[in-house]
């Protein structure tokens, strides 16, 4: 199984693993490997510090995860931690992007840092065991499985936040540095482990109501386009109903329909570049670029304005991801003449620079994209957030 790979190889500072779990979208597996890992350790510590004994006359298993203070970790290490780390990188960054987070930051980190936290704890648990001693510095004492616990935490939180954050190791130093001014909340949770369960009740059914809401919605939206697409079915030889009829499919994410309505209104109505243009851009989201690209070309033979203007910087794209760098490089430069403070052209550029061994170049296309986004927080912070972070990974040596 690929996710059981990754965790020793996050333990073996694989990059390749860490983008493999960070493209993950099922938290369960993610969640299991930590609480195996945290229950895990804190069994050994109760059966070397007898305590255990306390635990078997526990009231039944509910209060036994609760004297573990299983909860107030979930509450702790999921849902304030991993917050925390992304908001303290995206603002010691410098990025413009202040202290954010958003929901695919969260997802990423939370499948990395869930399972690497749970494999530490993994491997602690045996050191704690076979070296029960304390290890004592004048009134201070630390059992010496906690000792090598918090030092691994601590070494690998530092290179997970510089990777996933994409920042150089001082600034991930000084944001687990500060985290653990959050510790304060961990020791307070353990002490109400109650009100540690109780927040994740009202966390979940919060997500849960969002989530059903959200399905209704999306049912709710089906059947309108359902509606209207059957209605245009009468009009099977109107180029512009298959267009319609195109978009709305796109729009349910339906992209082989989309995308064969789309070719009928391009066959229909040849001349009309939006039609290209739109049928090059469900292409793009399938990764059929060579398709994409002839799309793209044939729009920009119609009207090189087509798409208020993007379809340059879709066929710079298209060159880019079909091998031709020079000519991707030739039509971005192009389209960032006439707009400079489009960020995601200038991130491709910068990419198309990268291939075509202009690493000078392309330094200055990714700190000029950086340079605007601190110039202009408020427009990064929202739809151009991903150009920054892809921009400051790519500074750093990261995957394109």
């Amino acid at each position: 199984m690929t996710f059981l790979r990754d965790i020793p190889g996050l333990l073996c500072l694989r990059d390749e693993s860490l983008r493999s779990l960070s493209s993950r979208n099922n938290a369960a597996l993610p969640l299991g490997i930590f609480l195996a890992g945290f229950l895990a350790f804190g069994l050994v510590r109760n059966v070397v510090y007898a305590e255990l004994r306390e635990l078997r006359a526990a009231a039944g298993p509910l209060d036994y995860l609760f004297r573990l203070n299983v909860f107030p970790a979930l509450v702790y290490f999921a849902l304030l931690l991993v917050p925390v780390l992304i908001s303290l990188s995206n603002a010691l960054a410098g990025d413009g992007l202040g202290f954010t987070v958003s929901r695919r930051e969260y997802r990423a980190w939370l499948m990395v840092l869930l399972p690497l936290w749970g494999a530490l704890f993994l491997v602690a648990a045996p050191v704690q065991w076979l070296l029960p001693h304390f290890l004592v510095l004048g009134e201070f004492g630390i059992s010496m499985g906690l000792l090598v616990l918090s030092s691994l935490m601590i070494f690998y939180t530092i290179r997970g936040t510089g990777r996933l954050g994409s920042v150089p190791p001082p600034v991930s130093a000084a944001v687990v540095v500060l985290s653990c001014l959050t510790l304060p909340i961990l020791y307070m949770l353990a002490g109400t482990p109650y009100a540690a369960l109780l927040v994740l009740v009202v966390v979940a059914s919060f997500f849960l109501r969002r989530r059903l809401k959200a399905r209704a919605a999306r049912s709710r939206v089906e059947r309108a386009f359902e509606q209207r697409i059957a209605a245009l079915g009468v009009k099977l030889q109107d180029a512009d109903a298959q267009h319609r009829a195109g978009m709305m499919q796109s729009q349910l994410g339906r992209l082989e329909a989309a995308a064969a309505s789309l070719e009928r209104a391009v066959q229909m109505r040849p001349d009309l570049p939006e039609y290209h243009y739109d049928l090059g851009r469900i292409f793009e989201t399938r990764g059929d670029w060579p398709a994409a690209l002839s799309c793209y070309d044939a729009a920009r033979d119609i009207a090189p304005d087509c798409g208020q203007g993007n379809v340059s910087r879709e066929a710079g794209k298209g060159y880019l991801h079909t091998g031709a760098t020079d000519k991707a490089v030739e039509l971005l430069r192009s389209f960032l003449q006439e707009r400079a403070s489009d960020p995601e052209a200038r991130y491709w550029l910068a990419v198309a620079l990268e291939r075509a061994d202009c690493a000078e170049e392309m330094r200055i296309q990714l700190h000029t994209l950086l340079e605007q986004a601190r110039s202009n927080p408020g427009l990064f912070r929202k739809e151009n957030r991903e150009w920054v972070l892809r921009a400051r990974a790519l500074v750093r040596g990261g995957s394109s």
